[in-house]
């Protein structure tokens, strides 16, 4: 009878070689880290989609798409007062950006710093929806500036 007859039902470090029981719990561990970051992933996209729609008079309305390029000045106006806001806005909390002197250039060096974690990983769209949605509130957070992105209604 042979051995793996024998061990039916038994353990399977009896069965498999070691290397593969050491290669069958990277696989699971490589697993729980994939199913982490989908759950980061999913969760991410919900609140974002979530904020795609605006609640008005008890309706739920969504919120419209608009081209930026084809903005008039006066409908540009809201957008890049917040935006020259971050331009001004000293980086006092965050030390671990050397190079950036106002809260706009920190947001580019992360992304930066970030690249290739963000841009060569499979979840590239949650990563670069949060990083819209920081960017989007992040004047509003610091000094109260407020503004849409403007392809946004």
């Amino acid at each position: 009878m042979s051995r793996e007859v024998m061990t039916r039902g038994g353990d399977i470090a009896q069965i498999c070689p070691s290397w593969l029981v050491k290669l069958q719990q990277k696989h699971y561990i490589n697993s729980l880290k994939a199913a982490f970051v989908l759950v980061l992933a999913l969760q991410n996209f919900c609140a974002f989609a979530d904020s795609l729609s605006v609640q008005q008079d008890g309706i739920c309305k969504f919120l419209i798409q608009h081209k930026a390029h084809v903005l008039s000045n006066r409908k540009k106006k809201p957008y890049l007062d917040p935006e020259k806001c971050l331009m001004k806005m000293p980086t006092h909390t965050l030390a671990h950006l050397p190079v950036a002197t106002a809260l706009f250039e920190a947001s580019r060096e992360r992304h930066v710093l970030q690249y290739k974690h963000i841009h060569e990983v499979g979840a590239f769209w949650p990563f670069d929806g949060h990083m819209n949605f920081a960017h989007e509130h992040l004047p509003g957070t610091e000094r109260n500036c407020v503004g849409a992105q403007p392809w946004w209604d």
